[in-house]
């Protein structure tokens, strides 16, 4: 898991509840609430990634090996895929472009990664 930054980054989401992705896990502060909550830990196996993104309602984290997606403010998780090796550096989601008489939500993600050469 040393791939990972042990180091805590904050993520603001669209409603005003703020998250920060810690070493331990997964933690929000919410305008109603005075103290951080637990929402997601992390364990020996998986470790969370400091990158975390929002679109549509709908917030997605990165862990050591997996993509998450919550629709429900993080209080659930649900596995979307496997991510790809690398030290996470940002995950950027943006709409596609329209498609006329579409009735899907097309959406790009991108994520940015960084590899380690090995010499």
């Amino acid at each position: 898991m040393g791939e990972l930054e042990s180091r805590s980054r904050l993520f603001l989401a669209s409603n005003r509840t703020l998250y920060l992705i810690a070493k331990t896990g997964l933690y929000q502060l919410s305008e109603q609430a005075d103290t951080w909550t637990l929402t997601y830990p992390s364990d020996s196996n998986q470790e969370l990634a400091p990158v975390m993104a929002e679109r549509s309602n709908t917030l997605y984290l990165l862990t050591s090996d997996e993509l998450l997606a919550s629709t429900d403010r993080g209080s659930t998780w649900d596995t979307l895929d496997d991510r790809p090796n690398g030290r996470a550096i940002a995950l950027i989601i943006r709409e596609a472009p329209e498609k006329p008489n579409s009735q899907n939500e097309d959406m790009t993600m991108c994520l940015i990664l960084q590899t380690l050469e090995k010499r």
